[in-house]
């Protein structure tokens, strides 16, 4: 099995894989937040968001740590809420549900 990779690093520091990146935007696209609004939380053009949301691009960690602030949502919330669990074994989905609702608590408590 070929391991993931998660982060890679470019000339503007370390990325989130494409693949992620990708899940995340379109994550935040399906839940009704707009490109235009992506993109000013993350200090960037809409072009840029949408070549992210294709898997031509992939977030910086800084850009990421934006998106977290204009979401106001912690980073490992965002994560998990894009984690596919479909080929995970019943035990260890019913962990990470019960893991995600924490943190939504958490979040919602700050």
């Amino acid at each position: 099995m070929q391991k993931k990779e998660i982060l890679s690093y470019s000339g503007l520091g370390p990325e989130v894989a494409p693949l992620v990146s990708r899940k995340i935007i379109q994550h935040l696209v399906d839940q009704g937040i707009t490109v235009t609004q992506i993109a000013k939380w993350i200090g960037s053009s809409k072009s840029f968001v949408s070549r992210v949301k294709s898997g031509q691009k992939a977030l910086t960690i800084a850009r990421l740590v934006r998106l977290e602030e204009g979401l106001k949502r912690p980073l490992p919330l965002l994560y998990m809420e894009v984690v596919e669990t479909e080929s995970m074994s019943k035990e260890l989905r019913d962990k990470y549900k019960s893991l995600r609702e924490a943190w939504k608590e958490l979040a919602e408590t700050e």
